[in-house]
């Protein structure tokens, strides 16, 4: 009788593979079609109840706004095929295991003040 051996065929490299991909797409993020002002066409408003900002700002195409780094995430203005787009991105929510911590940077702005599971 031949012996069968333990983790091989395509299964361990799937799984393998969808452990990288959760590690390397942690976070949160979306784009929709920006908002325009009148008199202020050509740049795309973020709101105030985003930013934490009275009466919102106004990012024109190119134009990134960081929160802060402590907030770690950022907003972004881009022209598209589409017109004026915004989008957002944050850090994704980590659960550290037993023995390890969270790590973060909060003098450096997003993406580099994203926590890291340190064990």
């Amino acid at each position: 009788m031949a012996a069968r051996r333990c983790c091989t065929g395509p299964l361990p490299l799937l799984l393998l593979g969808l452990l990288l991909w959760v590690r390397l797409c942690h976070g949160a993020a979306w784009t929709r079609p920006a908002t325009v002002h009148p008199g202020r066409e050509g740049e795309c408003y973020v709101s105030e109840d985003d930013v934490d900002v009275p009466g919102g700002i106004y990012l024109k195409p190119g134009q990134d706004y960081y929160r802060s780094p402590a907030a770690c995430e950022v907003f972004k203005c881009r022209e598209s095929s589409r017109g004026l787009e915004l989008s957002f991105y944050s850090c994704g929510v980590l659960i550290p295991s037993e023995g390890c911590t969270l790590v973060s940077n909060d003098t450096v702005n997003y993406p580099h003040c994203c926590p890291e599971i340190r064990c």
